[in-house]
Parts: C-alpha cells; structure tokens; sequence
C-alpha cells in the first residue's frame, strides 16, 4: 500500500477522465516509485486503455454512465494500488446498487480484461489454434462446467460467463489457457 492523498487520486482520476493517460502514469510514478522487485507489473497507459476500452458484455446490467464509472474507478484504483473493490466505494465513485457485490464487480472487471488482452494477443499473432475454459476447483457451477472443454480459439466464449453463480459474489472463476499451438506438433 502505497501512501496518496485526496489531492493525488483526484488528479489521477482526472488525467484519466479527460483521456491524458500519460498524465495519469505520470502522476502514478510519483506516488508509487517503479517497483523494484521483478515480478511485480509496472501499470503503464496500456493498462489505462484496456481497463477503458474493453468490452465488458459482462456488465450489460449497467447504464452507459454506470459503466464509464467503473472503468474509471478501476483505472483509478490500478494507478493508486488499492484494491478495486474499495475503489468502487470511494466518495468520487457511483452509487452502486446491483446485486454484484463490489468485490465481485473488481473480480469480473479484472478478469475480462486480463483474458481480453490474452486472447487478443493469441488472435493477432497467431500463436494459438484452440484454448481451453478451466473452471475453478472449489466451486465449478452448471453453465461453467458444462462451458469448460476445448474451443477453436475464434470461437472462445467470452469469460466471465453470464451464468456463473459466483459471478455476485466473488467473480467467476473460470480461466483459458491455450490448449493447441500454431507450429509445435503436439498439444499442451
């Protein structure tokens, strides 16, 4: 936890609001000093754009206002390292009022756009001809389970899935891993 001022989280949230991404992780490097242990990830305007451009199909429940909140207080939230569900709770945020706790919206939020950028990824160098869903261990639900095989990588439903029954309370689960790769023989 890094320490930040009402000052500094309005600001970040404003450079991000009025689309100076470059600001924001200006800002951001200034609060939070470039992490020096190596497995850690460095937020940089990539990240700003993903969490603002991503579609989030998963959220279809929100209002376009509702939505353009969320994805700013999750950019937010990544540029002050706190964690996303208390950045939906913050004084400048919506008024959330969906059965989606907001632990589980972060949840959602972060995991459709760490699996949108995997797969774009896959698609646009050609790296990977199917994928798998895996589903969690612990709590694997109907739609989930009955989702969880191997797909042509153009045909990957797009997780979260709308009828996990974790989706209100921590977030689905389930997750995608290459299954066959473009040029090597065997699959993995």
């Amino acid at each position: 936890m890094h320490d930040y001022t009402k000052d500094d989280a309005l600001s970040i949230r404003h450079a991000i609001q009025t689309g100076d991404l470059a600001l924001a992780i200006q800002l951001h490097r200034v609060i939070s000093p470039t992490v020096q242990m190596a497995h850690m990830h460095e937020t940089d305007e990539r990240d700003l754009r993903e969490f603002l451009e991503t579609p989030l199909p998963i959220f279809s429940f929100c209002s376009d206002e509702e939505l353009r909140e969320l994805r700013l207080c999750m950019a937010t939230s990544i540029c002050l390292h706190i964690r996303p569900e208390n950045a939906l709770l913050t004084e400048t945020s919506l008024t959330w009022r969906h059965p989606m706790s907001h632990k589980a919206a972060a949840q959602n939020f972060f995991k459709t756009v760490a699996i949108h950028r995997t797969v774009s990824a896959w698609l646009k160098h050609g790296l990977v001809r199917t994928a798998k869903i895996l589903n969690s261990a612990d709590s694997p639900y109907r739609e989930c389970e009955a989702a969880a095989r191997e797909y042509a990588i153009q045909e990957l439903p797009q997780l979260p899935l709308h009828g996990c029954e974790n989706l209100n309370t921590v977030g689905c689960r389930c997750s995608v891993v290459a299954s066959k790769i473009n040029g090597l023989s065997q699959s993995w």
